[in-house]
C-alpha cells in the first residue's frame, strides 16, 4: 500500500473517531484497487480467449471455403464406410485428400 499523504504526526493528534475514518477510507481505496485490478485481469483473460475464438473461427471459414471449392466426390469416391475392406486400407491411401486444392 502507497504511504499515506497525511503525516502521521498530524494523524495521531486528530480525534480517535476520525482517525478511524481516514483508516476506513484507505481500506475501502485499498479494496477498490484490488477490484479495478482484478477487473483487468479478467479483461485481459477475457480478450485473449476472444482472439483465440476470432483465430478459430478464421481458420474454420477457410476450412469450409475449401471444402465447397473442392466440390464433391474429391475423397476419389473411396465409400464412406471401410468395415468392408481390408484393415490398413485407409492407411494404404484409400482415403486420399482432395487433389482438386493441391494434395495427393
Amino acid at each position: 500500500m502507497p504511504p499515506s499523504p497525511i503525516d502521521p504526526a498530524r494523524l495521531a493528534a486528530l480525534p480517535a473517531d476520525l482517525r478511524a475514518l481516514f483508516r476506513a477510507q484507505e481500506a475501502m481505496i485499498e479494496a477498490e484497487r484490488r477490484r479495478a485490478d482484478d477487473e483487468c485481469s479478467a479483461r485481459l483473460h477475457v480478450e485473449s480467449e476472444l482472439a483465440a475464438s476470432k483465430e478459430s473461427v478464421e481458420r474454420l471459414e477457410l476450412l469450409v471455403k475449401e471444402y465447397e471449392r473442392a466440390g464433391p466426390g474429391c475423397l476419389d469416391s473411396a465409400p464412406l464406410d471401410l468395415s468392408g475392406f481390408l484393415p490398413g486400407y485407409a492407411e494404404r491411401g484409400a482415403l486420399r485428400f482432395c487433389r482438386c486444392v493441391g494434395r495427393a
